[in-house]
């Protein structure tokens, strides 16, 4: 199963379209993307809007691919599972955020090996198509415990 993230905050429907478009192209039945807050609902993929904290551990244990904005607590989880990533970020200019944070934390992430970044929604369907499902990400936390990271992450997403 592929699945979609996009949090609560602010719509993404940039990732949710591109990703529902290139499950329509290829005739998947996999996907199952959580919208957010939205109007926009995706024509070929199965989807809700919110999934609490336990439902969501549930799905990415039955994940095979994770795909989402560059969400810190979401990466730290995902990484915790080994589940291969597709990450796009979200942009100021285009109202996504209220910063260009994640396009930086992209730059960066970028060389990780078992995270695909996508700068655009452009770029989804070809990674979609080439990314190497068996490929675990390899994020590294440095000395910080990945818990820590999760804690200050739920505290600044308050």
């Amino acid at each position: 199963m592929i699945l979609v993230t996009v949090g609560m905050q602010i719509p993404f429907d940039r990732l949710c379209k591109a990703v529902d478009g290139w499950a329509e192209a290829r005739d998947r039945d996999d996907v199952f993307i959580q919208t957010g807050d939205t109007d926009w609902v995706p024509r070929h993929s199965k989807h809700t809007r919110m999934i609490r904290p336990n439902e969501f551990r549930t799905l990415m244990k039955e994940a095979d691919l994770l795909i989402m904005h560059l969400g810190v607590g979401s990466i730290v989880t995902a990484s915790e599972y080994g589940i291969p990533m597709l990450l796009m970020p979200r942009r100021k200019s285009l109202r996504e955020t209220r910063n260009d944070h994640q396009y930086h934390a992209a730059l960066r992430l970028r060389n990780t090996p078992g995270i695909n970044i996508a700068l655009d929604e452009k770029e989804v369907p070809e990674i979609l198509d080439e990314i190497d499902w068996s490929r675990k990400p390899e994020v590294d936390f440095g000395s910080t415990s990945p818990e820590l990271i999760r804690r200050i992450s739920g505290f600044i997403g308050s």
